[in-house]
């Protein structure tokens, strides 16, 4: 008497174990290019927050801070004693890296203008401030932020 077994033969399993790696990595990419996009998002959010303050600290004190060389800029960071009473906490790169993207300068030639720069994971760099010119910064020219 012949007994049929049931169950998958190893082709079957492959191919099933084959779908779920496939899945697998799709999933990983996705969610890896959507934690990027949270962190541009973020930085987005971050320098339009610091475009605000430094717009207040203008209203309150008549012209925009000056923390830094004009014709090179700074960490933003070094707005945080002006725009502590604006900003509680001048924001950091979510990335974490000790290194500061969220970069200030007053214009040198007009004190009444400056502009805020960040650099996004794309490898675009995002500007925005009162002196819309994108040549500013020299040969990295960033683009106008959409808010």
């Amino acid at each position: 008497m012949m007994y049929k077994i049931k169950g998958f033969t190893l082709i079957e399993l492959l191919v099933v174990i084959a779908i779920i790696g496939l899945l697998a990595t799709l999933a990983v990419v996705a969610f890896g290019n959507a934690r990027e996009r949270a962190r541009d998002a973020k930085r987005l959010s971050d320098i339009n927050a610091m475009k605000k303050a430094i717009e207040l600290y203008y209203q309150a004190n008549g012209e925009y801070p000056d923390a830094c060389n004009p014709s090179v800029g700074c960490p933003a960071t070094d707005l945080d004693p002006l725009l502590s009473a604006y900003l509680p906490i001048i924001p950091v790169d979510p990335t974490n890296t000790g290194v500061f993207e969220y970069y200030y300068a007053r214009h040198p030639s007009d004190g009444d203008r400056y502009a805020l720069r960040v650099s996004l994971e794309d490898g675009t760099r995002c500007k925005t401030g009162t002196n819309p010119n994108p040549a500013w910064w020299g040969p990295t020219h960033p683009v106008i932020c959409d808010f």
